[in-house]
């Protein structure tokens, strides 16, 4: 465990839940996001690693989505194929992200939705690590966090 952090300073003490993967074949980051209830991405960011973007986009309609300042401006949904590589076997997964304009992220966001749909739990112990389905499943893992981003 780590100690406790000098008094103003707790914000340094802190990590994200950063993780390598690779979407579309490319390798790229991801955001395990267990407070975000759905999955999303930059516009920015996503133009970078999706050729064709415009021509994959699906409707996004009858969704609110809000950040702690204001309201988000949804362009529409992308799928991608996600690949969590491990020497076990890689685990692939195809997520639905909200393609977002004024999100100036530089990853990918997974969603509660698709961690709890998987299986994908977040340890917080001395070594931070995350695994992939239950006991009796194949694809059980650990697979380790990089470093933050920040």
């Amino acid at each position: 465990m780590k100690t406790k952090p000098n008094r103003g300073k707790g914000y340094t003490a802190g990590n994200s839940y950063i993780t390598e993967v690779a979407i579309d074949s490319k390798p790229t980051k991801r955001l395990l996001e267990p407070g975000a209830f759905c999955s999303c991405v930059g516009k920015l960011f996503l133009k970078n690693c999706v050729p064709n973007l415009e021509d994959r986009l699906l409707p996004i309609d009858g969704l609110k989505l809000n950040s702690a300042r204001n309201q988000i401006n949804k362009l529409g949904i992308i799928e991608n194929t996600v690949i969590f590589p491990h020497s076990n076997g890689d685990l692939r997964i195809n997520v639905e992200f909200s393609f977002i304009k004024n999100c100036s992220s530089t990853h990918f966001l997974l969603g509660n939705y698709y961690l709890i749909m998987y299986g994908i739990d977040l340890h917080n112990n001395k070594d931070r690590y995350f695994t992939i389905g239950d006991n009796n499943h194949q694809k059980s893992a650990s697979l380790p966090f990089q470093d933050r981003l920040l």
